[in-house]
């Protein structure tokens, strides 16, 4: 499914803004996908009620694409931003191809990894693609948390 053009008011930004957002779904999850140049430092605030499912357009989040570096960055609907998403990245994906014409073959950037990915069918709206994103590491080096004092002590 695809939507085109939604403009919206919120209050917090105190003027009208048009934000030309496509929502896409794969596999259950659904993204708002916004082309860059946009006015991502504007709207990234904004995700907790724009992803909303009973205020907003409803939303697993917001992937912020850049055309000519076929880059992709995965935004939660809690504004904090992700390392990738599987199904984000097909849907990214399907974007390249039916609205910037990409190829067959090509590679997704995320942060500090390129994707390779391979188109496997077209079928109007729907782009079947295979990604390799990489193996998820559980190696406590490779896990950023943050804790606060209370949580830094031992539990016995």
């Amino acid at each position: 499914m695809t939507t085109h053009g939604k403009a919206a008011r919120f209050p917090m930004i105190g003027a009208l803004m048009r934000i030309d957002l496509i929502k896409y779904q794969a596999l259950g999850n659904d993204y708002l996908v916004l082309d860059l140049p946009g006015p991502l430092d504007d709207l990234v605030p904004l995700l907790p009620v724009l992803c909303d499912r009973h205020r907003g357009l409803g939303s697993d989040g917001l992937l912020s694409y850049d055309p000519a570096a076929m880059a992709v960055r995965v935004f939660n609907p809690d504004s904090s931003e992700a390392q990738k998403s599987g199904n984000g990245l097909r849907i990214a994906a399907a974007h390249a191809v039916l609205e910037h014409d990409a190829g067959d073959d090509f590679e997704l950037h995320t942060i500090g990894r390129a994707n390779p990915v391979h188109i496997l069918a077209r079928n109007g709206a729907e782009v079947t693609s295979r990604l390799d994103i990489g193996r998820a590491s559980f190696r406590a080096a490779d896990l950023p948390a943050r804790l606060s004092r209370a949580h830094q002590r031992p539990a016995f």
